[in-house]
C-alpha cells in the first residue's frame, strides 16, 4: 500500500516541479 501511495505520488510532484522549472524559464529567458 504504502508502495502504491508512493508511486502514485512522486511522479506527480515530479511533474509539479518541472511545470515551476518550465514556467520560472519562461519568464527569466
Amino acid at each position: 500500500m504504502e508502495l502504491q501511495y508512493r508511486k502514485g505520488y512522486f511522479p506527480d510532484s515530479v511533474a509539479q516541479c518541472m511545470g515551476t522549472v518550465g514556467v520560472a524559464i519562461l519568464v527569466f529567458s
